[in-house]
Formats: structure tokens, sequence, C-alpha cells
């Protein structure tokens, strides 16, 4: 059976079928990289956007917990001046007992302040002592940072005064340590003096040995 010999138009025919399958495989191919390169692009975003998440978190916390522990710190710092304001509240009062003893409740009395006349009431008398208080809590205060002061310079002045003692000793250990090696140099060039001259003994008993060899055979070649 014959077969008929294909046509060039039935050749130019495959040859488009087959660059169209090409080109449409190399579409394909390449709508599916760039699918693939989006889906990565934006599972990468994503986790970028999970760390920054998680890093503003951290420091939100981070944030929140220095601004409690200042609170807290701020809290006590205020009892603490609370308590002091109060205990100076209560010895005020007490003082203020002891004088009201002496004065009757409401009288106002009259003294004379450097050279001023003041009326003293409740009030008056209060405020004073308050003021008394605060002046002595001050003295105080101005009396420890001189202690705390001249601990610093006696420190100070003791660490200068140990300074040349260091010293002294540091001298004398450097003596030492130069004595002890200047000696073992000494040591040293000794024997290095007693090694040569004991080459040179047993260099000469070694000359005297060959010089002797050489006489004895020259006595046996003389009596052959």
């Amino acid at each position: 059976m014959l077969y008929p010999v294909p046509s060039k138009a039935s050749n130019l025919a495959a040859d488009t079928v087959e660059k169209e399958h090409k080109r449409l495989l190399a579409r394909k191919s390449i709508i599916e990289k760039r699918k693939e390169d989006q889906e990565r692009q934006q599972l990468e975003m994503e986790r970028e956007e999970e760390d920054k998440r998680i890093k503003l978190q951290k420091i939100t916390v981070e944030a929140e917990q220095k601004r409690l522990a200042a609170e807290l710190e701020e809290r006590m710092r205020q009892r603490i001046l609370r308590e002091i304001k109060w205990r100076e509240v209560e010895e005020a009062m007490a003082l203020l007992k002891e004088r009201e003893k002496r004065m009757r409740k409401g009288m106002k009395k009259i003294t004379v302040l450097d050279g001023e006349k003041v009326v003293m009431t409740k009030e008056t008398v209060m405020e004073r002592i308050l003021r008394e208080k605060i002046k002595e809590r001050q003295e105080r205060e101005k009396k420890l940072q001189g202690l705390a002061k001249t601990m610093d310079c006696l420190e100070r002045a003791k660490r200068e005064e140990a300074a040349p003692l260091v010293e002294a000793a540091y001298q004398r250990r450097l003596a030492e340590e130069s004595e002890v090696y200047e000696g073992e140099q000494e040591r040293e060039v000794e024997v290095s003096k007693e090694r040569h001259e004991s080459d040179l003994k047993e260099k000469k008993r070694l000359f005297r040995m060959l010089d002797n060899k050489e006489i004895f055979q020259a006595s046996c070649l003389t009596r052959l």
C-alpha cells in the first residue's frame, strides 16, 4: 500500500502546531514559575510582618515592664516621703501638745522673736515646729554628706600614704629578683668554665693517646 508523500503545506502545519505547543508549554511554565515566585514573596512578606509584630510586641512588653517598675519605685518613694512627713508631723504634734499644756486652747500669746512681736496661735506654733523639724533634717543630711566627704578624703589619704610603702616593697622585690638572677648567671658562668676546662683536659688526653698510638705503630714497623 502506498502512502502519499507529505506536502510542504502539511509539514508547515505540523511545524506550526509543534511550535505553538512548545510556546504554550513555555507560557505555562512561566505562569507557574511566576505564581511560585508570588507565593514565595507572599510567604516572605508574611514572615517579615510576623517578625516585626513579635519585635514590636517585645518592645511594648519591655516598655510596659519599665513603666510598671518606675511606677512602683515612685510609689515606694512617695510612701517613704509620706512616712517621713507623718513622723515629723507626729513629733510636731507631740511638741505642740506639750506647749498647749502651757496655753489655753484658742488663746493668743504674743512672743518676741528676733526683736519682733509675733502672735502665737496653734497654727503658728505648728508651722514653726514643722520648720524646725525640716531644718533639723536638712542639718542632719548636711552632716552626713560632710561625714561621707571626710571618709572619702581619709580613704584617699590612706591610699596616698600606702603608695610609698607599696613602691618600696616593689623595689625590694625587684632587688631580690635581680640578686637571684645575677647569682644564677654567675653559677652558669662557673659551670660553663668548668665544662670548658674539662673539655680541654679530655682533648689533651685524646691527643696523648693518639701520639702513643703512632709511636707504638712506628716501633712495630721498625722491628719488622
